[in-house]
């Protein structure tokens, strides 16, 4: 009797030593399982990081270069702006100019500005 109660608890040791290793075994499994989830997940995350950087960064570069191209249109309006004015000044400088030296009101006529005849 008292020998059938040790194979007992023997049988039960047993079976809870087996019980502990296969607990043990699948929580190695388990670990092993999360940790590939884990590393799938951050090379995800990762990716989907790097996709909306990309992203970020082309609608800067667009940003960007549309506002050189407004730049670059407003440089071009002003610079014609800017070359409409000297010429309507550069006229009357130099007629200015003329009358100083010359004392005479009208030696360029209109005339005269207005073709490439260069004699008088």
């Amino acid at each position: 009797m008292i020998k059938d109660e040790i194979d007992k608890i023997k049988a039960a040791e047993e079976e809870a030593i087996s019980q502990i290793q296969n607990a043990r075994e699948r929580a190695a499994e388990l670990q092993v399982q999360a940790k590939e989830q884990v590393e799938l997940r951050l090379k995800t995350a990762l990716e989907q990081a790097a996709h909306e950087i990309d992203i970020y960064r082309d609608e800067k570069i667009s940003l960007a270069d549309r506002q050189v191209s407004e730049i670059a249109f407003e440089a071009t309006k002003s610079a014609e702006s800017l070359q409409l004015e000297y010429e309507k000044r550069m006229s009357g400088a130099v007629a200015h100019i003329v009358k100083w030296v010359t004392g005479e009101d009208c030696v360029l006529s209109s005339t005269y500005e207005k073709s490439d005849n260069r004699s008088p």
